[in-house]
């Protein structure tokens, strides 16, 4: 399988990352990067604990490295629980929680696709 190819199956941009990056070994090594990222488990650990600036830190993180690395849908996601969480208090702890469900759906997408991608190349 071929970076290319992973991007296809997770729905990425490449176009967009291709331009922005050009060489098809960085984009694959920066992705593999993405599996060690840890943005991901502590938005979860932080909702879980109330901890709504931490959460909000990660969330933006993330934000930022999808968008970056063209992973677009995951960056909607963690960009809908930035803005819920840019006050950094919440009324309503559910809709966290219910943003994080979508931030999992396609941080898994992602996840899976790398996961497919490192396994055919190794």
């Amino acid at each position: 399988m071929t970076i290319e190819e992973c991007y296809s199956i997770m729905g990425g941009d490449w176009d967009g990352i291709k331009r922005r990056l050009g060489n098809d070994a960085l984009i694959a090594k920066l992705s593999l990067k993405f599996l060690s990222a840890k943005e991901y488990s502590e938005i979860g650990d932080a909702i879980n604990n109330r901890d709504w600036e931490k959460a909000f830190l990660n969330a933006h993180t993330l934000k930022g490295v999808a968008l970056n690395l063209g992973y677009n849908e995951l960056a909607k996601a963690a960009s809908a629980l930035t803005e819920l969480l840019r006050p950094r208090k919440l009324d309503n702890p559910r809709e966290a929680e219910r943003l994080y469900l979508s931030i999992t759906s396609e941080h898994n997408k992602v996840i899976n696709a790398i996961n497919v991608y490192k396994e055919s190349n190794l």
